[in-house]
């Protein structure tokens, strides 16, 4: 299953998106060999992405990428208003991974740095201190306490396939008393925390699990979007980032007078003949 599902509860209230990406994030992983605990955490990364940026109008990429100074050194993701996804992991090769790792394990210290890159402007970055115990404990401390957008995020994983349900408390409605919206959204708060796993990866489609929480709470669902996974990698870039390369720096990277290069995101690689760039 890969779509994006956008809804709206109680008259606007509050919005809300459902991911699932099984394929999409399949292809994200099938060139590498990433561990299977490095693997989680790069595919809870994407799904996050999809539901941060769904919210947003933005002409360009939506970034999100963690950094760590231990056994993960970064892993990184960027989606675009398309829904197009790409990312990597960079890690620790030689060491020994247990498959149950914690993500604090993994990220004893590190941040999280959100970016926005629009086309003819200069680009936002926001960072955050990783101080959840988890990835979606980090983003909605950032959202209940930084950006104080009432937000709820809920993940659960199956095997490599994932879902995200997001749901956050818009701008509060002057005709509404502040105590019935207070009082709507930790019931949609609790709804939305009593989804079972086997619902969400059974045979229930998104729009009859969204029914199943929250009929009574006037939800509206909006046309269903469709993620994939997309590289932009191309030889020529390839061979202008190497042109711009002193002939020295070249010289290091030669190998029997040519230069393998591989793309960190899709893995596919380009080789350069040595005449090629002198």
């Amino acid at each position: 299953m890969d779509i994006i599902q956008s809804f709206m509860l109680d008259g606007g209230l509050f919005r809300g998106v459902f991911i699932a990406a099984d394929q999409s994030l399949q292809e994200l992983n099938e060139k590498h060999q990433y561990p299977q605990a490095v693997k989680k955490v790069l595919n809870e990364c994407a799904v996050m992405a999809f539901a941060l940026s769904n919210g947003l109008k933005y002409d360009g990429r939506f970034a999100l990428q963690l950094r760590g100074q231990e056994k993960v050194s970064s892993v990184y993701v960027d989606v675009t208003k398309e829904n197009r996804i790409r990312g990597y992991a960079v890690y620790d090769q030689t060491a020994s991974w247990d498959t149950d790792i914690s993500f604090r394990s993994l990220f004893p210290t590190g941040e999280l740095l959100f970016s926005v890159s629009q086309i003819g402007q200069e680009p936002y970055q926001g960072i955050v201190q990783l101080t959840g115990e988890t990835l979606v404990q980090t983003v909605q401390s950032y959202f209940d306490l930084s950006v104080q957008i009432p937000t709820l995020i809920i993940t659960d994983s199956d095997q490599d396939r994932i879902r995200c349900l997001l749901i956050q408390k818009m701008p509060d409605k002057k005709e509404i008393p502040y105590e019935i919206q207070n009082d709507l959204w930790e019931t949609v708060r609790i709804l939305a925390k009593s989804v079972q796993h086997d619902e969400l990866f059974g045979t229930l489609t998104p729009k009859e699990i969204l029914f199943r929480l929250f009929h009574e709470h006037q939800l509206v669902i909006f046309n269903e979007q469709k993620p994939f996974f997309s590289c932009d990698c191309h030889r020529d870039k390839m061979f202008r980032f190497l042109k711009k390369l002193t002939p020295i720096e070249r010289e290091e990277l030669y190998q029997n007078n040519q230069i393998i290069t591989s793309c960190q995101f899709c893995g596919q690689e380009y080789t350069f003949k040595k005449e090629e760039l002198e």
